[in-house]
């Protein structure tokens, strides 16, 4: 996503399928493990299937107590983005009036105790509109020195966001936030969310929750992207190894017979074309698993 500050034309780009759900998800542990995929999604993620009949059970007290605590953060959330919108609502400051020109002489008829008096409060003047500008860069400075370190943390998280092979990556979600998302929008999602990376790819992943919020002005938005955020979930589950994948998904494991293959290798050197000692060997594995 951009990191000027300006409004802009969106680049155009493919927009990608909708994430889908994954098997064995659980809620995000506060120190993930390298090797964990995430599973990014608005609302609850579907359930893996040997779990949908315990999800049917009456919660305990103790989920219940989890989900007010989730509920009254949210609504702490909300709260903060929508002091966001009342601030976006502010009118701008009036600009400060320019510095008046120097003193001429002639205007005061070369009368020194009158022309002096105004040449020294001019530069009283100057001094106070130049220390002006003077701090309104330093502030301008230190707001963009400070949106730069948002975006670099944020592409930093974007490009470490490990998601399932078969759901689409950060760039290609990214793409889809600013097909539809303005310059402005996506400057507001990066400073106000807590999580920008998962909230985008939560977008890039659903089109047209993307296109809805693109459509609003900039303090609607903020409110609803702090809505948005709330219902956000993330939860990890371990990639699949080659032994848990599915029978038909992969070819049957041979085991290797290092003996074997040495014989062969020899067989392949030797200019007679000589196979007596595989064929031995293979008549003594064969006999050895005849008198098992």
């Amino acid at each position: 996503m951009s990191t000027t500050q300006a409004d802009g034309e969106n680049p155009e780009v493919i927009e990608t399928p909708e994430d889908t759900g994954a098997d064995s998800s659980v809620e995000t542990p506060a120190n993930d493990e390298a090797d964990d995929e995430v599973i990014v999604s608005i609302g609850e993620p579907p359930p893996p299937k040997d779990e949908a009949e315990e999800d049917e059970q009456p919660p305990d007290r103790e989920w219940l107590k989890k989900l007010r605590l989730h509920e009254r953060e949210q609504a702490k959330r909300i709260r903060e983005l929508e002091a966001k919108n009342a601030a976006l609502s502010t009118p701008a400051p009036v600009a400060k009036p320019a510095l008046r020109p120097k003193p001429d002489p002639a205007d005061f008829g070369f009368v020194d105790e009158k022309y002096e008096p105004e040449l020294l409060k001019w530069h009283d003047e100057k001094r106070a509109h130049d220390k002006a500008e003077a701090d309104e860069k330093a502030r301008a400075q230190a707001e963009l020195d400070a949106w730069v370190l948002k975006h670099k943390a944020y592409k930093a998280k974007g490009s470490t966001l490990r998601v399932p092979s078969d759901s689409i990556s950060f760039d290609e979600a990214e793409s889809v936030v600013t097909r539809h998302l303005t310059i402005r929008q996506q400057e507001l999602l990066i400073d106000a969310a807590e999580d920008p990376a998962v909230l985008v790819y939560a977008l890039g992943s659903n089109p047209d929750e993307a296109k809805r919020l693109g459509a609003l002005k900039d303090g609607p938005f903020a409110v609803a992207l702090g809505r948005l955020e709330s219902k956000v979930k993330v939860t990890t589950k371990k990639p699949l190894t080659i032994a848990e994948k599915p029978i038909g998904s992969r070819a049957p494991a041979a085991s290797t017979d290092n003996t074997l293959a040495r014989l062969e290798a020899e067989f392949e050197k030797d200019p007679n074309g000589d196979r007596s000692k595989i064929n031995a060997y293979k008549a003594e594995q064969a006999r050895k698993k005849q008198g098992k």
